[in-house]
């Protein structure tokens, strides 16, 4: 593949060259340092696969009218193209470049892309591509929702796409869509849904950021919601890691996109860039991998869960809801609420495995209405200091219930994929490592609990010794 990219005017970094690792197989190994802010790869425009692409078939393209002879424009060749184009005016972004890749892939080497389609994975281990069995199986309502809804869209997607092609083309999937000397495209080859999925993937899990497109589209049309993506031959084959800085953009000057490391390599090592730092059930939901030991892992916590019900809604009684409003205004003051937005987390961190977002919101949920006359809120947000014994108490003794829970919850849920023979791996290593994560947990908070009650023993040991009354050395005076 990188000879062909070279014969294509893809300028690929001479210190570069793809390795089968052990561990992440197919990735991109320095033959020699690569220096901070190096170009890794260029490639032209013409190269890109987006949703303004242009098909290796010039008739396939919406034809460009031009003012001066826009009469005489449409050629029979166009006409008999004229319901495709129709299809391609109707497409989203995503459906267009499922479709560019789907022709492309169908014309074989009558498309410029033919060497890089050709080395692409045959399937993708996304969640989209997962049974139902297998999302139900990730138990955890957020995994399973966030699945549901990826795997929905892309359904929807497909769906919608057949609609628009036999709009225009009927439902005689035998139909002709494409007649060159040595092949033809009938529907059900445009229409093939494994073809979809397998466009589908290679979309999500491959694509870089591109803004030129949502630039060029100032409407909502053709129920649009994103343009910023494309895929980019060749810049695909360095694998993630989020210990890396990458820059990654298309540069108008030269017409081509680049993909620059802001991270130095040393000579022998993998080149990586960064997708971001993600979670692994991101890594798994949107690219289909997960990263053993990763520093990024976390578990965003359930809203239902993970608020004190006491506090969930506000309070009927006009002195509680007063103390409530004053709660939320604190909240708010220093850019806070009791609505998790993803910030809510815990981690494998025995530091401090639990967010400061979520820590902080607790501790302000509990404390009273003294500490809140008092503005002892300011020990926490100015000081760095506990409110008071009693609300560090009412927050850990929330986190040990919410904690032995979740970890009831997970060690359960790795007992059904075992009886349910759910063997996918990242799977199976999500949930252990979420087991984990909350071990951690309950660790902190028993440490937690024993710094309290040193604390405490140390204080009334102070107290005994400077209440105690001391013997008197004074020697009594002799008459």
């Amino acid at each position: 593949m990188i000879e062909w990219g070279l014969e294509n005017g893809i300028e690929w970094n001479k210190s570069l060259e793809c390795f089968d690792f052990k561990d992440t197989g197919r990735g991109v190994i320095a033959n020699n340092d690569i220096k901070e802010n190096e170009i890794l790869i260029s490639i032209p425009s013409k190269y890109l696969i987006h949703s303004h692409s242009k098909f290796s078939i010039p008739s396939l393209n919406i034809p460009e009218l031009n003012n001066s002879d826009s009469s005489n424009s449409s050629s029979s060749s166009d006409d008999i193209y004229t319901p495709f184009h129709n299809c391609l005016k109707k497409l989203n972004s995503k459906q267009r470049i499922s479709l560019i890749l789907i022709i492309e892939k169908l014309i074989k080497k009558h498309s410029i892309w033919f060497n890089y389609l050709n080395e692409l994975p045959d399937d993708y281990t996304i969640t989209s591509t997962y049974s139902d069995e297998e999302i139900e199986s990730l138990s955890y309502p957020i995994y399973v929702e966030s699945s549901k809804k990826l795997k929905n869209e892309m359904l929807n997607s497909f769906k919608l796409f057949c609609e628009i092609f036999q709009l225009y083309y009927g439902t005689d999937l035998d139909r002709v869509v494409i007649e060159l000397n040595d092949l033809q495209v009938k529907l059900s080859d445009i229409l093939n849904k494994e073809l979809y999925i397998w466009c589908w993937g290679t979309i999500q899990t491959r694509t870089y950021f591109y803004d030129k497109n949502m630039k060029k589209n100032n409407s909502k049309e053709n129920n649009e919601e994103k343009d910023d993506c494309t895929l980019v031959p060749l810049a695909d084959l360095f694998n993630h890691t989020s210990n890396v800085e990458t820059e990654a953009l298309f540069n108008d000057e030269l017409n081509c996109y680049q993909v620059k490391t802001k991270t130095p390599f040393s000579k022998g090592s993998q080149v990586f860039i960064s997708y971001g730092k993600h979670s692994n059930f991101t890594l798994m939901n949107y690219y289909g991998f997960i990263i053993e030991n990763n520093d990024q892992d976390s578990i965003p916590l359930l809203q239902s869960n993970c608020i004190p019900t006491e506090f969930a809604v506000p309070p009927t009684s006009s002195d509680e809801a007063k103390l409530y409003e004053k709660k939320i205004g604190i909240l708010n003051n220093y850019g806070l609420s009791i609505y998790s937005d993803g910030k809510f987390l815990v981690m494998q961190d025995e530091k401090l495995p639990f967010s400061w977002n979520y820590l902080t919101v607790l501790k302000v949920l509990y404390m009273t209405k003294e500490e809140i006359n008092n503005q002892l809120e300011l020990n926490l947000f100015h000081y760095d200091e506990p409110i008071s014994k009693n609300n560090e108490n009412l927050v850990l003794s929330f986190l040990e219930n919410l904690t032995e829970n979740q970890l009831s919850f997970f060690k359960n849920t790795k007992t059904k994929l075992n009886s349910n023979n759910i063997s996918r791996f990242e799977i199976t290593y999500l949930i252990n490592s979420n087991i984990k994560t909350w071990e951690c947990c309950k660790l902190w908070l028993e440490q937690q609990q024993k710094n309290i009650n040193q604390n405490a023993k140390e204080k009334s040991t102070n107290l005994v010794k400077t209440t105690t009354p001391k013997k008197s050395t004074k020697k009594s005076s002799k008459k």
